[in-house]
């Protein structure tokens, strides 16, 4: 599968973001949905300062922990990304971003070909769906579903459709939200796989 196309795919629901930011669910977050679990993790990205520089480490945990101050892990915080943008300096280069969604796909298409041998013979529509199921809500979730992954696995691709309904707040028919969006957009990929939409 194309790898890059997937990655471009997955930004139109994530959002590229080149600073750090707390996710709906608390976490320290930048990039295009990629969670930072302590400054050290921070501290592997290629941060530079606004004169362009290589952002130094401890510039780097310092931006971590006023992020991460504002919230508590786990807990829902109600500010979308760009209220967390004047609160540091330091941001991720756009190339790095594209390398670290390109890494993550990569590691996704990895564990699910683990947990689906034949992933890499499904129908196209089928893996990009599953891709970006994934990574909104992450491996783990998706073994542990009662319906979607038992259909992934049997190659039923309608009743996947049929299941793969993300929880969240979609709005309404006519005002759907970019989470109603997602998971109408996932369902007709799974639909064009089993041949029953365009």
């Amino acid at each position: 599968m194309d790898i890059a196309a997937t990655a471009r795919y997955v930004e139109r629901w994530e959002r590229r973001v080149p600073w750090l930011y707390l996710d709906s669910r608390g976490y320290v977050t930048a990039a295009v949905g990629y969670l930072l679990t302590c400054p050290s993790a921070a501290r592997s990205l290629p941060w530079v300062t606004p004169q362009g520089q290589p952002a130094t480490p401890e510039s780097i945990t310092d931006a971590f922990k006023r992020i991460a101050g504002l919230g508590v892990p786990g807990q829902p915080q109600p500010y979308a990304a760009d209220h967390f943008a004047p609160l540091t300096d330091i941001r991720l280069p756009d190339a790095a971003i594209t390398r670290l969604t390109v890494e993550r796909v990569q590691g996704f298409v990895t564990s699910l070909s683990r947990a689906f041998p034949d992933f890499d013979r499904w129908p196209a529509p089928a893996q990009t769906a599953t891709l970006d199921w994934v990574f909104n809500a992450g491996v783990g979730a998706l073994l542990a579903t009662q319906h979607l992954a038992p259909a992934l696995r049997a190659h039923r691709w309608e009743d996947a459709a049929n299941a793969c309904h993300r929880a969240g707040d979609d709005g309404t028919p006519d005002h759907p939200t970019e989470h109603g969006k997602r998971n109408a957009e996932t369902k007709r990929l799974y639909l064009q796989a089993a041949g029953v939409a365009s």
